[in-house]
């Protein structure tokens, strides 16, 4: 099994740019009888870096270190000799410092109650709201009701707050006014999200992990999130927008992010 997908590789050379670390090692844990082998792709031309020979019926824990001072994408693949499970698999860093870093997560609605509240209880069910983790309290939820239709609620890890129907602009600017004018939560940096939009958790934490490590030169760049069809979630929609002159150009349109080759543009 190769895990050369758009989800599971890792993007080194984004990570040195705007962090600075060029040391890295794939943390896993397996059992069985297999092979776990750490490659390095680029430019078309992918590389075996290490590999580790497993065999073992108990949980064995390990690890491949790398480093990467250019911009290689990194992924492992798995050879599994006899019964093999691979159960856990993490790219870390044992980086000296870290920032303070505690996420305002900003929703912006109008009568879409039901995706709303899906989504706000996949958030809670998170790491981010589960005591004694490192993402504690790291991430608080402020929803602006266009509609005023939900029960408005202030805590510090939920807002929920009425409004008049000002559009999504509107919403997203009254919820940034709310955290600036709540200091006491510690917000460092605001994130804005669609109320029905379908994501995965690993986003956030990613998230918060390149947040924590960035660069002083790096603090003021914005993060962008990618647009997936819905009906083909291997699709990129778009990546970014251009605004020219009243008309929107997408980048990185419809592109099948199954092919390899676009890999290397995921997060260009």
């Amino acid at each position: 099994m190769v895990f050369d997908t758009y989800m599971n590789v890792f993007d080194a050379g984004i990570w040195r740019e705007y962090t600075g670390i060029t040391n890295w090692k794939i943390v896993f844990e397996a059992c069985g009888n297999g092979r776990i082998s750490l490659y390095r792709f680029y430019e078309g031309t992918r590389t075996l870096v290490s590999f580790k020979e497993i065999c073992d019926r108990e949980d064995v824990s390990d690890y491949i270190f790398f480093e990467e001072k250019g911009n290689a994408l990194y992924y492992l693949q798995i050879e599994a000799k006899d019964d093999f499970r691979l159960k856990r698999a993490i790219f870390s860093t044992e980086a000296l410092s870290k920032r303070e870093v505690c996420i305002g997560t900003v929703i912006c609605t109008y009568h879409r109650e039901k995706q709303l509240l899906q989504n706000l209880e996949k958030v809670k069910a998170s790491l981010f709201f589960k005591e004694g983790t490192e993402y504690f309290g790291k991430l608080n939820l402020c929803v602006i009701d266009n509609a005023s239709s939900l029960p408005e609620q202030k805590e510090k890890s939920l807002v929920i707050c009425h409004n008049s129907n000002t559009g999504g602009s509107g919403g997203f600017s009254k919820g940034m006014e709310y955290i600036r004018q709540h200091k006491e939560y510690g917000i460092t940096n605001v994130l804005l999200m669609d109320d029905d939009v379908d994501f995965y958790m690993e986003s956030f934490y990613r998230m918060y992990a390149l947040l924590s490590l960035r660069k002083n030169e790096m603090q003021n760049r914005v993060i962008a999130g990618r647009m997936f069809r819905a009906d083909k979630k291997y699709i990129q929609y778009t990546k970014t927008e251009i605004w020219n002159r009243s008309e929107i150009l997408h980048t990185g349109w419809m592109q099948d992010m199954r092919k390899v080759e676009c890999l290397p543009w995921m997060n260009l």
